[in-house]
């Protein structure tokens, strides 16, 4: 399959535009750092829970929707994996702690949900949103593991405490929106109760990326566009990880359009939970908004045309 460019340009575009009102807002001080913890504890335990249990009770449930939500599973992990060692290699060099653990985790960890879920809407449709929300789940399981793992290591003042690994607000509504779905709570679901948790779950895109805009603002210009590592970061995260997990899961046997979507979710920027997270553990936030801001602003341009190199790559394969 041949992504369209054309509604994938757009919903990246729209994503940007609400980081620079962001930025905008903190510079006339309508947000301040306070504002912005309570914006990223909101998302964290109110947006996202609501945004992964409504996702996985949107689809109808079958066995064959079942089954593709294990393939999705599967695909997310090779494409944590892969993340995961590129990471750990391009970040090898850097000196600073921080730094290097803030750019590995940034360069693992896609915006798969926030911006993830209107971009898949765009190209797939529904069963594109359902799908996501398979991903989202292990990209929640990795995140709040493998992850917190990481950022212990930027800041030994980071405590993770092994009962928070597996309870938090990232897992556990992954692992009670699967179990709901099995359940086919969903076919019984009021359409209000329905709606209702989607609306609370659509608060996530616009305020994290409100949060990033506003973080962003705390970085002195001139240092945008001048740090190697970002560009490091961009190539890796933007370029090389779509092409490499696209091949991947066509190399192992997945369909082509597994293979797209997982080149899809690869090609995403920086996740905004870099940049919440970095916020809630004062880790040089404003690096870490840094790296979310500037891969953003780069995906305007990188995903449409890595996707587009990618679907070709996968025709040829695929013949």
């Amino acid at each position: 399959m041949t992504v369209d460019v054309g509604t994938v340009g757009p919903v990246v575009a729209t994503m940007f535009f609400v980081i620079v009102v962001g930025y905008i807002a903190r510079k006339l001080k309508l947000v301040d750092e306070a504002s912005s913890k309570l914006m990223s504890d909101l998302i964290i335990r109110v947006g996202q829970p609501f945004m992964i249990i409504s996702a996985v009770l949107g689809m109808p449930y079958s066995a064959s929707n079942l089954r593709e939500g294990g393939l999705i599973l599967l695909v997310a992990l090779i494409v944590h994996a892969v993340a995961a060692v590129l990471a750990l290699v391009a970040t090898f060099r850097v000196k600073d702690t921080a730094e290097r653990r803030l750019t590995e985790f940034a360069a693992m960890f896609a915006n798969c949900g926030f911006m993830g879920f209107p971009l898949l809407r765009a190209v797939f449709g529904d069963v594109g949103l359902f799908w996501a929300s398979f991903f989202v789940i292990v990209f929640n399981l990795v995140c709040w593991t493998y992850g917190q793992y990481i950022l212990s290591r930027a800041d030994s003042r980071v405590k993770i405490k092994p009962l928070n690994i597996f309870v938090n607000y990232g897992t556990v509504p992954c692992v009670l929106g699967l179990l709901l779905y099995v359940l086919r709570v969903g076919d019984t679901l009021s359409p209000k109760v329905f709606e209702a948790m989607d609306y609370l779950g659509s608060i996530c895109t616009p305020l994290s990326m409100l949060v990033v805009g506003g973080l962003l603002a705390t970085v002195p210009i001139k240092r945008l566009f001048t740090e190697p590592k970002i560009y490091l970061l961009s190539f890796v995260k933007l370029v090389a990880l779509p092409f490499v997990c696209g091949a991947l899961l066509a190399a192992v046997g997945f369909s082509k359009e597994m293979a797209m979507f997982g080149a899809i979710m690869a090609a995403l920027p920086t996740a905004a939970n870099t940049a919440i997270f970095a916020e809630s553990y004062n880790i040089k936030p404003s690096y870490a908004a840094h790296t979310v801001g500037v891969t953003t602003l780069f995906s305007v341009i990188t995903i449409p045309a890595s996707l587009y190199f990618v679907s070709r790559l996968l025709d040829f394969l695929y013949i």
